[in-house]
C-alpha cells in the first residue's frame, strides 16, 4: 500500500524498500512529515496500481539512494513529485524512471519541489519525467533520455565534479529551457 511517516525517522541504511503493488487499488503515496533516509545502495522502488495518481512528499526530510518508479501494469500512472510549497527531494544515487515496458509520468511541475540527484537520472522507454518549472533541479551524474523529458521552463544545473554525459533517443533526445554547468565542468 502507501508509505506514511508522520513522526520520528525511518533509516534503512542500505535496505531495499517496495511501496505500492499492481494488486493494490491507489497505492504508492510516500507521506513523510518525519524523516526518511536511505544510504549505501539501497534501492527504494514504488509500483503502481492501475492508473493510480499518487505522491512522494511531506514536509519531512526525504532522502533516497536510489530512487525507482517501475510500474508494474500497462495502465500509465503519474506520480506527483513534492505536495506542497519549499519541499526538497534528494536522490543520492540513481533516479529511475519507468521499467523500459510499462508508461509512467513523474511530475515535478505540480507542486514545484527542488530536486537533487547526486547520482545519474535515468528515463527508460515509456517514461516520463516532467522537471520543476522554478525551483532547482540539480543532477551530479550522468542523464539518459529513451523516453520524455519536459523542462516545464525551469532550470536544470549539472553540477558534478567530473565529465557528465548527456545522452539518449528519446522523444526529444533532451531538450532543454535553461542549462546551467558548474565552473569548469564538462558535459559529454
Amino acid at each position: 500500500g502507501d508509505l506514511n511517516i508522520t513522526l520520528g525517522t525511518l533509516s534503512m541504511s542500505a535496505n531495499d524498500l517496495n511501496v505500492g503493488s499492481s494488486s493494490v487499488t491507489d497505492s504508492g503515496d510516500i507521506i513523510i512529515t518525519g524523516t526518511i533516509t536511505q544510504s549505501a545502495s539501497g534501492t527504494t522502488t514504488i509500483k503502481s496500481s492501475s492508473a493510480v495518481t499518487a505522491t512522494v512528499g511531506g514536509s519531512g526530510t526525504i532522502t533516497f539512494y536510489n530512487l525507482t518508479f517501475a510500474p508494474t501494469v500497462a495502465s500509465e500512472p503519474t506520480f506527483t513529485l513534492g505536495d506542497g510549497a519549499s519541499q526538497t527531494i534528494t536522490v543520492d544515487g540513481t533516479l529511475t524512471v519507468g521499467n523500459g515496458t510499462n508508461g509512467v509520468t513523474i511530475t515535478g511541475a505540480t507542486n514545484d519541489p527542488a530536486i537533487d540527484v547526486n547520482g545519474s537520472v535515468s528515463i527508460l522507454a515509456g517514461g516520463i519525467l516532467i522537471a520543476p518549472g522554478s525551483s532547482s533541479f540539480t543532477i551530479a551524474g550522468d542523464m539518459t533520455n529513451n523516453g520524455t523529458f519536459t523542462h516545464s521552463s525551469g532550470t536544470v544545473n549539472f553540477n558534478g565534479s567530473g565529465i557528465q554525459t548527456i545522452n539518449g533517443s528519446g522523444t526529444p533526445a533532451i531538450t532543454f529551457h535553461n542549462l546551467t554547468l558548474s565552473s569548469g565542468q564538462t558535459i559529454k
